[in-house]
């Protein structure tokens, strides 16, 4: 996919933004300057491989896989030692210790 990410906005709550790249929309998770620098890392990670293609650690996930018109479901193998695989994990754990509450 050649077209370059565009940002579109920031969704209520502020822990997710919208982003186009060619005909494609993505809601990838908010890099936020509260969250602990694991969680960073790993989020970091899942913007590179949504928006750029390719992920530090190898993982792609190329323009076909992403193909709108063909209703491809993207399965994404990580390295086992990538942080992108503990995202999920970091951004519940922080939210629940409270620290992600709105004040």
């Amino acid at each position: 996919m050649s077209a370059e990410p565009t940002p579109l906005g920031v969704m209520p709550g502020g822990f997710s933004e919208l982003w186009s790249r060619g005909n494609l929309l993505f809601v990838v998770p908010a890099l936020r300057e509260e969250y602990p620098e694991p969680l960073i890392e790993s989020i970091a990670c899942r913007r590179a491989l949504l928006l750029g293609g390719q992920c530090d650690c190898g993982a792609e996930c190329p323009p076909s896989a992403l193909d709108p018109a063909q209703g491809n479901v993207a399965v994404v193998l990580h390295a086992a030692d990538c942080p992108a695989e503990h995202a999920e994990r970091l951004l519940a754990e922080w939210v629940s210790s409270g620290e992600g509450r709105e004040q």
